[in-house]
């Protein structure tokens, strides 16, 4: 009864504690837990803890008793991009006009926080197993470029200039939280079988600035800015065997799931528009609208191999080593369109559109962890390595800033301290954007080049037709005012730390010590 009143005590803590929202979005990178961090995210057949529920929640029919985690990644990326071509117009005295686009970079520096609650219990049945938490996705949602520039003009003067990134979505903040009720069922003691329901709250913030002129002159662009919400559901289902000793085999599949979130959005006209009278009016405030955000269906596998330590009772494995395959099927994802409702001159609105074209991911991860065989302190120190690699969800044509989702691989690394049923982790990673070549995936701290793109600014009145184009087979003229060629470059750097407290254990420890 004390495990139990103690571990719901702890539990309510986290939950009150914990925010309300985390910040996440974009193409995600290993790993939600910073045990599984540590291995480069092969965990789906070891899943050994709370986490779980993330990846693999028939792991939950091995963890027993009560349990609570909490953990925590923090996040650096640098993005930054050196857009080709000049400003428009002849080079001038006290003018940007007919200068080199400078090379720009997210201007919001510092941490990103994302952290993990999960709790799990057993409550004393003997072939089940339960779980809650809530999490957000292992990703960057909080992406600011800056508004302006400096640049030279004809005589080298430094001035300001409109930023580079502008007809991108150069502001964006998005909230993803997964609230998770999962559960295991082990009807052999080899075979376990997990479910979880996961309620999905999406609030999605973007803005760009959309150009009114053919040739891109800033002081006719109307900025662009949304805000929606939404809530919808999905699950994992999934299942983990250790057919013979010290090998399990663990196999997991996430839902998809469309958000379809509603809300505001404003457009903001330049000043001399004002003049036109009341036929733009409207548009220059909040009107409604609707986005839709897809969770693709995402398949995990994972073959592992453990020793166990020897004469060591509730030790941790000597080693293991483990190799993970997942498939996400991002190329159900095409566009990602915005929906005004409203008119002008009684005529709807036009969509606004950002073709994605995505393409299927398919990510390797190998990952393993070694124990010393001694007692250090009186508890067990567990030494992690791992690296991955995962493919584009980006065509080369197709790079936008809103979301870096290109090929990326990793060198990752954590530890861990078991004493008396807790379990102090600390994880590290350092992660790389590819290159986007077919025959060059990827390189140690590439540069992604386009040459040449299918990407366009936003058209507030004309949306594309969501047919994949050949970028080599547009006019000379698209290419020149094309807003993605240029030169790219991502990277980042996670630390992660938490704990895992094991009720039944931190109990008979303490009570020994009595």
């Amino acid at each position: 009864m004390k495990r139990r009143t103690a571990f719901l005590a702890l539990l309510t803590l986290f939950l009150l504690t914990a925010p309300s929202s985390l910040s996440a979005g974009g193409m995600e990178f290993p790993e939600n837990g910073t045990q599984a961090l540590g291995r480069a995210g092969a965990f789906v057949a070891k899943a050994d803890d709370p986490t779980a529920i993330v990846l693999n929640p028939a792991g939950l029919g091995w963890v027993k008793g009560y349990n609570v985690l909490f953990d925590n990644n923090l996040t650096k990326q640098d993005l930054c991009f050196k857009r080709d071509g000049n400003y428009p117009g002849q080079p001038a005295p006290y003018s940007y006009a007919g200068q080199p686009y400078p090379k720009i970079c997210r201007s919001l520096d510092g941490i990103f926080y994302v952290p993990m609650v999960a709790a799990s219990a057993d409550f004393g049945l003997k072939n089940w197993t339960f779980a809650l938490g809530g999490y957000g996705p292992h990703a960057v949602g909080r992406r600011q470029f800056p508004m302006t520039a400096t640049v030279q003009d004809s005589e080298g003067r430094n001035i300001r200039a409109p930023g580079p990134t502008r007809y991108h979505t150069d502001d964006m903040n998005i909230i993803l939280m997964f609230y998770t009720l999962a559960a295991a069922y082990r009807p052999l003691p080899w075979l376990s079988f997990g479910a979880a329901l996961q309620i999905v709250y999406a609030e999605m913030n973007y803005a760009t600035w959309v150009p009114l002129s053919a040739s891109q002159d800033p002081d006719s662009d109307v900025r662009f800015e949304i805000l929606t919400k939404g809530v919808n559901a999905t699950g994992i289902l999934s299942t983990l065997m250790n057919p013979v000793k010290g090998l399990w085999i663990g196999l997991s599949a996430r839902l998809p799931a469309r958000l379809q979130t509603k809300g505001d959005a404003w457009l903001r006209l330049p000043a001399y528009m004002a003049a036109l009278g009341a036929p733009l009016q409207w548009m220059d405030g909040k009107q409604k609208a609707e986005m839709p955000s897809d969770l693709p269906l995402a398949v995990r596998s994972g073959i592992r191999y453990a020793w166990k330590m020897p004469n060591a009772p509730g030790a941790p494995d000597l080693a293991d080593l483990e190799f993970d395959l997942i498939w996400e099927r991002w190329s159900a994802i095409v566009s990602m369109d915005t929906k005004m409702n409203a008119s002008l001159l009684d005529q709807p609105m036009e969509v606004f559109a950002l073709n994605h074209f995505y393409q299927d991911v398919t990510e390797f991860r190998l990952g393993g962890s070694f124990t010393i065989p001694r007692r250090l302190g009186g508890g067990w120190l567990t030494l992690r390595l791992g690296t991955y690699f995962g493919s584009d969800a980006s065509p080369k044509a197709y790079t936008r800033m809103n979301y870096a989702a290109w090929a990326r691989t990793g060198i990752f690394t954590g530890l861990s301290y078991r004493i008396a049923g807790v379990d102090l982790h600390l994880g590290f990673a350092h992660i790389w954007n590819g290159t986007g070549d077919a025959w060059k995936p990827w390189t140690f701290r590439a540069t992604r080049r386009v040459d040449a793109s299918c990407v366009q600014p936003i058209s507030a009145f004309d949306a594309p037709a969501p047919v994949r184009c050949d970028p080599y087979a547009l006019s000379e003229t698209l290419q020149r005012s094309d807003i993605s060629r240029g030169t790219w470059k991502g990277a980042f750097t996670v630390f992660s730390l938490g704990f895992n407290v094991r009720f039944d254990e931190l109990y008979g420890a303490i009570k020994k010590e009595r």
